[in-house]
């Protein structure tokens, strides 16, 4: 079974983008090396994942490459996680390069509806974005309350699209509160230990 992660540096998280790259630094050092690591070691020989997360990438960067990276590799499921750049962008980055939710959620929607054309037996897994107090964000954080709408446009979309959906930001809210860094460590980027708790959600939704 062939599992693709798709996505922004929250995927890459370091990937070797070698071609052809195999081994464990292709996974790259987040949630998606701790996924490989238990089902390849409950179940050897049955799963490859590939790594197609690049830093930086907001939604419209995927729908660029979405034809290249997930249906070109056809993948039995893909997981998807994207939003904080589309945010982030609208604060941090130069003019225009954010996106707004009302953009975020056409595109989204569009981009799944033509994977799932091409590929019509995939499974599509949707996971929700999030964020914690930290040093990258600490001058933004009032305004990425607003990543609560693109986290409902995420629902709606797994909802339009009869895709699976994966709530976060609760969970990194609950173990977050007295130590955000242990979890982020820069309020959006994963520590081992936030890594773990997304691969163990995703583990949740992939086996049910």
């Amino acid at each position: 079974m062939r599992l693709l992660f798709f996505g922004d540096s929250l995927t890459d998280m370091g990937r070797n983008r070698k071609p052809g790259m195999k081994y464990a630094s292709s996974y790259g050092v987040g949630f998606v090396f701790h996924i490989a690591s238990k089902l390849m070691s409950e179940e050897p020989g049955t799963y490859e994942i590939i790594n197609r997360g690049i830093g930086g990438n907001k939604i419209t960067s995927l729908y660029r490459r979405y034809k290249n990276d997930v249906i070109k590799e056809e993948p039995d499921v893909v997981t998807i996680l994207v939003g904080v750049n589309d945010l982030f962008g609208k604060y941090r980055l130069p003019p225009g390069f954010g996106v707004t939710v009302e953009r975020y959620k056409k595109i989204y929607i569009k981009m799944i509806e033509d994977i799932k054309n091409s590929l019509p037996n995939i499974k599509v897994i949707l996971m929700e974005p999030f964020y914690l107090e930290g040093r990258l964000i600490k001058r933004y954080l009032k305004k990425f309350e607003e990543l609560k709408e693109y986290s409902k446009a995420v629902e709606e979309v797994a909802k339009e699209t009869h895709s699976e959906y994966i709530p976060l930001q609760e969970m990194f809210n609950n173990v977050g509160k007295d130590n955000p860094s242990n979890y982020l460590y820069d309020g959006l980027h994963t520590t081992p230990a936030g890594a773990l708790l997304i691969a163990e959600k995703w583990l949740e939704n992939f086996k049910k």
